[in-house]
């Protein structure tokens, strides 16, 4: 018995230019649309004994699932299904309030960062306590900002990427947790996404 598609439609406006409304309407769509009873068995025999979400696995799952879907719905259907800790990440250039403060007052050459403008973990990795909050500066050695600079044009294999998140630290010194993880990247305008599971 031939299993029937679900219809869902694409916007596509940037995920900060939405309107709210629009996106809360987005979020419980996509909760229908990925329902878990037809979703997982696709997902899972997809994911075939790897523990590792990857924008190729999404991929593949969005054409035998629903080729309507946007890719970045599915990742995220991917992500929240996914049994390792794993947070769907968005990075991009944006100032902090304490540097728009200092335009605001004048001053010059105030440039802005790559920082996390969205950052979403699944239920293992909120489990593990594992978070990266916004809007948290992505470090110059993450595969993130390689990304973002162009570097992988020239260097494909940059992604994926094994790296730890105690290089990620904070203008007061502080810094992310001891944890080894996996980060592939890609590019999308002038945003990043990133795929960030536990090792």
């Amino acid at each position: 018995m031939e299993q029937s598609q679900l219809a869902l439609r694409r916007t596509t406006a940037s995920g900060s230019t939405k309107d709210p409304v629009e996106q809360v309407t987005d979020m419980i769509a996509s909760d229908f649309a990925f329902f878990d009873t037809l979703f997982l068995p696709v997902f899972q025999s997809e994911l075939n004994g790897d523990d590792r979400v990857s924008f190729h696995l999404a991929e593949r799952v969005r054409r035998r699932f629903c080729a309507d879907a946007s890719l970045a719905a599915t990742v995220n259907a991917c992500v929240t299904a996914a049994p390792k800790p794993t947070i769907m990440l968005e990075a991009g250039l944006v100032y902090k309030k304490s540097e728009r403060d200092r335009i605001a007052a004048g001053e010059k050459g105030v440039v802005p960062n790559l920082r996390v403008l969205k950052s979403i973990p699944n239920q293992a990795a909120r489990a593990a306590r594992l978070h990266i909050p916004r809007p948290m500066r992505v470090p110059a050695t993450s595969v993130i900002a390689r990304m973002h600079n162009g570097d992988v044009e020239t260097i494909p294999d940059l992604s994926p990427s094994a790296e730890n998140l105690s290089d990620w630290t904070t203008s007061d010194g502080g810094r992310l947790p001891n944890v080894d993880v996996v980060i592939e990247a890609r590019k999308s305008g002038d945003r990043v996404l990133a795929l960030i599971t536990v090792v």
